[in-house]
Parts: C-alpha cells; sequence; structure tokens
C-alpha cells in the first residue's frame, strides 16, 4: 500500500508499508563497526515488536543491538525471532560479500552458539535476515550480516528467488533516494528444504520456521 501525503517544503512526501509478507517455508516457493555518522538507536525506529530486553534470563526473547541492525534472539530456536534495520545511501558502497558465516560469540555465556556448519547437509540456506547487499559501505558492515543470529533456515528457492527479489526491490527504492526501515520475523515450526521436511536442525537446537514475515516502511526524500 502506499500512501501519498501533500509536500511541505523538505518534508518527506510519501511513506510506502509492506505488512506481514507471509511466506511458508517450502521448496516450491553479527563484533564490526559502522559509520561513525550513524545513528546507534536507529534500527529500533519503528519500535521493539515482541519487547525483548536484554536480560539474560530471558532467554526466548533477548535483546541484542549492533551497529549494523537489532534483534530479538531465542535461545531454545536458535534463531532471531527478528531483526531490524534501516537501510539508507549511508549503508550502500562497493564492500565485497564477505561470506564469513560463523558464530555469534556476544551470546550470554553458556548459551549454544550456532555456528558455520550447523545447516550443513540440511537442505535449507543459511538465510539472512539483514541482507549481506544491504550492508555494503564497509567490510565491517557486511561481515556482521555473516554472524548466525541473523540466519534462519530457508528452502533454497524461497531466499534465493522470492526473498531476494524482496530485497532487490527495497534496495531500489533507496537507490531512487529513499529511507527504508525494515522488520523481518519467523515463526511456527516445521518446513520443507530440498531434502524434505523437517522441524529442526543441528541435532535438534536450530527450529526450521514455518513462516517468515516482512515489514517495511519507506520515506521518500534523500536521508541527510
Amino acid at each position: 500500500m502506499i500512501y501519498v501525503i501533500p509536500a511541505i517544503r523538505k518534508q518527506f512526501t510519501y511513506f510506502t508499508l509492506f505488512c506481514l509478507v507471509l511466506i511458508g517455508c517450502k521448496e516450491s516457493e553479527v563484533i564490526p563497526k559502522k559509520s561513525l555518522d550513524l545513528v546507534f538507536s536507529e534500527h529500533l525506529t519503528l519500535g521493539n515488536p515482541s519487547h525483548a530486553t536484554t536480560e539474560v534470563d530471558n532467554t526466548n526473547n533477548y535483546l541484542m543491538e549492533k551497529p549494523q541492525y537489532a534483534l530479538s534472539y531465542s535461545r531454545d530456536r536458535g534463531t532471531p525471532n527478528w531483526v531490524s534495520w534501516h537501510i539508507t545511501a549511508d549503508w550502500l558502497g562497493n564492500a565485497p560479500r564477505q561470506d564469513d558465516f560463523r558464530a555469534d560469540t556476544s551470546l550470554p555465556s553458556g548459551w549454544y552458539q550456532v555456528d558455520e556448519d550447523s545447516y550443513r547437509g540440511s537442505g535449507f540456506d543459511r538465510g539472512h535476515n539483514t541482507p549481506s547487499a544491504d550492508r555494503t559501505k564497509t567490510v565491517e558492515d557486511n561481515s556482521a550480516t555473516f554472524l548466525m543470529t541473523n540466519m534462519i533456515p530457508q528452502a533454497p528457492n524461497n531466499n534465493q528467488q522470492t526473498w531476494a527479489r524482496l530485497e532487490d526491490y527495497t534496495r531500489s527504492l533507496v537507490q531512487a533516494g529513499n529511507e527504508v526501515y525494515v522488520i523481518m520475523g519467523s515463526y511456527g515450526a516445521g518446513g520443507t528444504g530440498s531434502n524434505g521436511r523437517v522441524t529442526t536442525l543441528d541435532n535438534g537446537r536450530v527450529t526450521v520456521p514455518s513462516q517468515n514475515l516482512e515489514g517495511s516502511r519507506g520515506i521518500a526524500g534523500r536521508h541527510r
């Protein structure tokens, strides 16, 4: 849906809202630094959807704020409940894709750390929440997107086609001079990858979600 607001001097002229794009996980279908001129809390501008906190005993709604994005993590599921991030031209550049998938060692002591091999041979991709291509200003920013706390199991066709097109469209809004706030989440249990349907990976430590969702709010006008 696109809502148009009359222009008033330099104020933003419209915003675009994509809400709850639900896609079943079916076959048919982070600690680096960021640019110094960006505000650290910008990724929670749309709010904290689940009221996640940084209390260690909040094991399935644990708030993690990184320079590149913010997220609520579930220890028992081994995946984020949601990840929230802001995209402007300030985040985009020419840094190459790092592909350095790895465990997030900033998780609380004693928590299992999902690592780069946890999805291996499962028939599911290590699916980004905050996309690699949304963080190309610096190598450090791009590397942060490969932390496993930013990943969920996704069927290859979903990750590489359906979801990739949505991500490309979001970036096209930024490249046209807009800024976009995005929240991606997942829930449920059980999905179908290239090896068939499963509920968990890594000996039960990673839950395969049954549904993915993404909400985006785009604001017209160049970010300054």
